[in-house]
This record gives C-alpha cells, sequence and structure tokens, in this order.
C-alpha cells in the first residue's frame, strides 16, 4: 500500500523488516497468496528448464551403423539408442512441440468442423487445405533432413496425399534451406586436413550455390591447376540424426 507521509524512520524501518513481511505473507488470511505464488514459480522453473532441454545443442557425431546404401539395421539402432534415452525422449518432445499446431488445426478441421457437424464432404478440411500445405512445408523444413526427404517423396505421391499439399512439397525438390557456411568451411577443413582452406582453394564462393536435405554444394577454384571445381559438404552429423529419425518413426509406428 502507500504510505503514510508522515511515517518515522522507525515506523518505516519496522514496516521493511524481512520478518515482518513474511510474516504478513504466510498468514492464514494470505497463506492462498503464498501458495499460488509458489505455484506460478514452480512452473516457470519447470518450464524454463523443458524449454533450455528441447533447445539445447544436439550430439549427432555419432550413428548405430557406417554409412552405405545397405548398413541400415534397426536391430543395432535399437541397441545403441537402449544406452541414449534422453536423445531419443528430446527428439520425441521435440517433434511433438513442432507439430502440435498443425496437428490440432488438421484434426479440428477433420473431427469438429467434419465429423462433429456431420459434414461428410468433410467441406472445411478440403477449403483449408491450400493453406494447411504452406504449414506442412515449412514443418518439414523446421523436423530436419528426414522429413525433407519425406517431403520430398510424398511431392510426387497425388495418388495418397492431396494435390494442394504435393504442390507446396515440390518445392523442396529445388530450395531446402542451407546450413551456415562457417559449419561447412568446418567440414573441410576436416575432411582435407587443412587450417586454412586458401591452401586448397584460390577462390571458393561465401554461399553455396545449391542445398539439398543432406548436403551442399559451393564453387571453387583450385590453387594447384585453376580448375573450376563443385565442392560438395555433407551435412554434419547428417547420419547421426537420420537415423534417430528413423528410430523414432519404428517407435512411433
Amino acid at each position: 500500500g502507500i504510505l503514510p507521509a508522515n511515517i518515522s524512520p522507525d515506523q518505516l524501518a519496522s514496516s521493511l523488516d524481512p520478518t515482518s513481511l513474511l510474516s504478513e505473507l504466510v498468514s492464514p488470511t494470505n497463506s492462498w497468496h503464498a501458495i499460488a505464488i509458489a505455484s506460478l514459480a514452480t512452473g516457470a522453473l519447470l518450464l524454463s528448464l523443458f524449454t533450455s532441454f528441447l533447445n539445447s545443442p544436439d550430439d549427432y557425431s555419432s550413428a548405430p551403423y557406417e554409412p552405405g546404401t545397405d548398413s541400415y539395421d534397426p536391430i543395432q539402432a535399437e541397441e545403441f539408442y537402449k544406452s541414449r534415452p534422453l536423445m531419443v525422449a528430446k527428439r520425441i518432445l521435440r517433434l511433438a512441440s513442432l507439430t502440435a499446431v498443425f496437428n490440432t488445426g488438421l484434426l479440428f478441421d477433420w473431427l469438429v468442423l467434419g465429423k462433429l457437424l456431420g459434414d461428410e464432404e468433410y467441406t472445411a478440411l478440403r477449403k483449408n487445405e491450400p493453406r494447411r500445405a504452406k504449414e506442412a512445408l515449412v514443418l518439414c523444413e523446421k523436423l530436419g533432413p528426414t522429413f525433407i526427404k519425406l517431403g520430398q517423396a510424398l511431392s510426387i505421391r497425388t495418388d495418397i496425399l492431396p494435390e494442394p499439399y504435393a504442390l507446396e512439397l515440390r518445392q523442396l525438390q529445388d530450395a531446402v534451406p542451407p546450413f551456415p557456411s562457417t559449419e561447412a568451411y568446418d567440414v573441410l577443413r576436416t575432411e582435407l586436413g587443412v587450417s586454412d582452406l586458401s591452401s586448397i582453394f584460390s577462390s571458393l564462393s561465401p554461399r553455396p550455390v545449391a542445398s539439398a536435405s543432406i548436403g551442399q554444394v559451393y564453387r571453387g577454384t583450385l590453387r594447384s591447376n585453376g580448375k573450376d571445381v563443385a565442392v560438395k559438404v555433407q551435412r554434419p552429423g547428417i547420419l547421426g540424426e537420420i537415423a534417430l529419425d528413423l528410430h523414432v518413426l519404428r517407435l512411433l509406428t
């Protein structure tokens, strides 16, 4: 409250005494205030910890199997991720959080506006397909390389996917967001065994000239003979990331 203008220093000190303030807060008449504050503080702390956990850096440096066209082994993956339960839980929670809004909207169009209201033609579902398709495109890009590949595959399957979705997802065939060039240059330094890329290339494009779900391409000129080359760089940790997604999809299906 507002203190009187003529309050004495002793009265002011008494009113600000921590013991008196604590006693006032936990008094029977104000106990519900303390409970509410404690509940809000606990909820905020848990939300902060959960958000920090989901947004913490991922380590895809290792994978359950070697790269190759025939090296996929779900049994090895199960053994590998059995000792990494937090990694699996984190990916499942992140997928759930990223897809929650899209799934809720789709369910609302189908269940509430369609089934519960007796619309056998599902008019709202069909009407909202162009907007939901744009959301699906953005969602694939956010979910990462595995789902970009899945979106690319589905974009040509109009027999199982509504046409508005297929048309939107076809953009993934040509325009996949690149990963930072600083990371690509680090990969090149490691693969080529050099600390300075200028010892290999007299020029190297600062940005990729093309990008795909598993890598991107730079234009470079070799210092040794002046030949122009296309420099392909694989996304860091791509095998570990895709292996985890495949394992999670097997668990969920």
